[in-house]
């Protein structure tokens, strides 16, 4: 219900389609219909593609419906939203990258080792964070610039 809100949303208010939509998460397009029409139960994977794709949106629409948040939390233990994530929300965070990079597969880091882990995916999770809003940064920069060369040559 959470995603098919949001996703409704995006087509509605944001004025994006399907393909739009799918293009700019990651997921396909027969996803964000099947999200849509209601049918099935989406993926943690989804919630996260779409979330990051469309993070304004998605922080406006969880702000507008704090039911969803809590249910985001409780289901995942991750929701974005303005503020410090909790201990339980950062747990989810690296779950889901362990999840997403198919580490969960692996097998088990001993007990021993789960702090040093821990730490290190941290590391390695602010270090990608930090690259690519550098990169991100720069794409942004150089779109300015070759529209700023544009409009004069016109």
């Amino acid at each position: 219900m959470i995603l098919r809100g949001f996703v409704l949303e995006l087509t509605k208010s944001h004025d994006l389609s399907q393909t739009e939509i799918a293009k700019r998460s990651g997921l396909s397009q027969p996803l964000i219909h099947k999200i849509l029409i209601g049918m099935g139960t989406p993926q943690v994977q989804s919630y996260q593609k779409l979330a990051s794709a469309f993070p304004r949106a998605w922080n406006d629409y969880l702000l507008r419906h704090p039911t969803h948040r809590e249910e985001l939390n409780k289901a995942f233990g991750w929701v974005n939203r303005a503020g410090e994530m909790e201990v339980r929300e950062r747990r989810g965070s690296l779950l889901l990258l362990e999840s997403v990079l198919g580490l969960d597969r692996l097998p088990a880091v001993p007990p021993e080792a789960q702090a040093r882990y821990q730490k290190r995916l941290r590391e390695v999770m602010h270090r990608a964070r930090r690259e690519l809003q550098a990169y991100r940064k720069s794409l942004q920069i150089k779109s300015r610039a070759t529209g700023r060369t544009r409009r004069r040559s016109v």
